[in-house]
């Protein structure tokens, strides 16, 4: 997967899923942005942080919604549309609209005691790495 365009993960419960597939996507050379609803403490932030490809943004729950909308509908992501990852289908369905004007695709990412299973739109479970590669 390396050379592949950059994943842009929201969290917005729970972080533990969000960090592995974070730190599964560095391995891979991915870049990828984190999008964590609720300002995190600085010594929290410093776990992830240093791994690299992997940027860390801790936003306050008034100015979430705004700013994930900003981050969809950025230049950037008009000209090479990222790989969403929604922690919450109820944000992954009210995104739906601004991710279709930029032709983007979107997958659920489901904490579980093992890790995480991410999902596509169709509800169907990502099985393996070919699959992931056909979204990234």
């Amino acid at each position: 997967m390396a050379g592949a365009k950059r994943v842009i993960l929201i969290s917005e419960t729970g972080w533990k899923g969000m960090r592995e597939f974070a730190l599964f996507l560095s391995e891979k050379l991915v870049p990828c942005d984190v999008l964590i609803k609720g300002k995190v403490p600085r010594e929290v932030l410093g776990i992830i942080t240093p791994y690299k490809k992997v940027r860390i943004l801790s936003i306050s729950r008034f100015f979430f919604m705004p700013v994930l909308v900003m981050k969809i509908l950025s230049p950037v992501s008009l000209l090479k549309p990222p790989l969403f990852v929604f922690s919450k289908d109820p944000t992954r369905k009210r995104m739906r609209f601004f991710l279709k004007l930029i032709l983007a695709h979107a997958l659920l990412l489901v904490e579980t005691r093992d890790g995480y299973e991410l999902y596509n739109k169709s509800k169907k479970k990502v099985e393996d790495l070919k699959e992931l590669v056909q979204y990234t």
